[in-house]
């Protein structure tokens, strides 16, 4: 009798230990929240049941935002997450290339170049405290525009001191800085090296003809040198075909090669974020893709997707990927997901993803799920991608503040 009750005392702590073990599993692989359209409900793997805070209070009254217990069988509490109820959204999904002609708001300092003057070596901007990645924004109050326009006020002011308002990490600075004659070429400098536009090759997420917008590229255009976000001021998104590839290999990312199509752009840019590029549609601009819903972050789950991507001329096409990573609590823009090529005409052809692919649409169980962003420098069949929930958030919110700045 003793021995069966030892062996039931047992057997219940080893139950209580796994339900333990997997309650603490749960917690920190489900997501903090969930999107869901209103009226239905929660789709949980598992045995995992939700039970609501007051969801039928919130159904009437139209709230957006509720919570919900998660549990396992017994009552066992996994965690508590936010529900929140959206409508579900639809767009025309894309994966064509498109050419991209950006200017920066002012000029940004990408180097410095110490010169001879007088027998010394010296650099006058360096000396003021500017650095690499400061945006300038005018000299004795005129803004900057180009590098050319720079050079002209500089050397029209003859050595005397110039006023330069800067920004650094959003804030503004003033320095007073002296030019100093170059004994090499008899000009004024102050020994800056500074950048005034952007131009690539990326592809195209989606479009949202209601609207008239178009989200594309998946991450920031970055300076080269410094690695700043470049901020916009203007650009364009213009029509390309993909002339050729450089395939990639460990070590050496490859890259689509491209050229711009002649014509009138498709597209104004309204900002360079860290979910991409966005803008507005021209007037007669004709958007074409695939209808799909946008699919809430928690229903990305790891396995087979599909990536819509164009290596050759202008027309997209359908790859086989596989997600083998969801990171949702990943404090890191652009890497929601890992995730890895298995299409082996597009290995073949590219090594798998290449610069020049980001933007390139994630699809799966017919909806889009992501947007690629990076390649594995050392694993060029791996790369990340971001959800597609996020970066249609941040093209809505972008839209938004560029028309309430107009």
């Amino acid at each position: 009798m003793r021995k069966t009750a030892r062996t039931g005392f047992w057997l219940f702590g080893m139950a209580v230990l796994v339900m333990l073990a997997a309650a603490l599993y749960w917690q920190a692989a489900l997501p903090d929240e969930y999107t869901v359209t209103r009226g239905s409900s929660l789709s949980l793997p598992g045995n995992i049941t939700a039970v609501y805070g007051g969801e039928s209070a919130a159904a009437r009254s139209g709230e957006t935002m509720t919570e919900a217990e998660l549990r396992l069988p017994l009552g066992v509490a996994v965690k508590t997450v936010r529900v929140r109820y959206a409508q579900r959204e639809t767009v025309l999904v894309s994966g064509r290339p498109f050419g991209i002609k950006m200017f920066t708001e002012g000029l940004m300092v990408v180097g410095f170049t110490d010169f001879s003057t007088d027998g010394r070596r010296m650099n006058p901007a360096r000396s003021a405290g500017l650095s690499t990645g400061d945006i300038l924004l005018s000299i004795d109050g005129i803004s900057l525009t180009s590098n050319e326009q720079m050079g002209a006020l500089v050397q029209g002011g003859g050595g005397r001191p110039v006023r330069l308002v800067y920004q650094r990490q959003g804030r503004e600075y003033t320095a007073v800085i002296t030019p100093q004659k170059s004994v090499t070429d008899n000009r004024w400098h102050l020994g800056l090296w500074v950048r005034d536009s952007s131009a690539g090759i990326g592809t195209v997420t989606y479009f949202d003809e209601n609207a008239r917008t178009f989200s594309g590229l998946g991450h920031p255009i970055c300076d080269v040198d410094t690695g700043e976000i470049m901020t916009l001021s203007t650009g364009e998104g213009v029509d390309a075909v993909i002339t050729g590839v450089t395939p990639g290999k460990s070590g050496a990312p490859g890259e689509l090669k491209g050229q711009f199509v002649t014509g009138r752009p498709f597209a104004r840019l309204t900002a360079n974020s860290t979910c991409g590029i966005c803008g507005r549609l021209s007037p007669d601009f004709t958007p074409q893709g695939v209808r799909m819903a946008v699919a809430f972050r928690h229903e990305v789950q790891p396995g087979p997707a599909k990536i819509l991507t164009t290596i050759a001329g202008s027309t997209p096409k359908e790859y086989d990927v596989v997600i083998e990573k969801v990171l949702r609590g990943s404090g890191h823009a652009g890497q929601n997901m890992v995730i890895r090529v298995t299409d082996q005409a597009l290995l073949q052809k590219t090594g798998g993803i290449v610069q020049g692919m980001s933007g390139s649409p994630l699809v799966q169980n017919g909806m889009l799920a992501g947007v690629v962003t990076h390649v594995f420098v050392d694993e060029p069949n791996r790369g990340y991608a971001v959800f597609a929930e996020t970066v249609r958030t941040a093209e809505k919110a972008a839209t938004t503040a560029q028309d309430a700045a107009a």
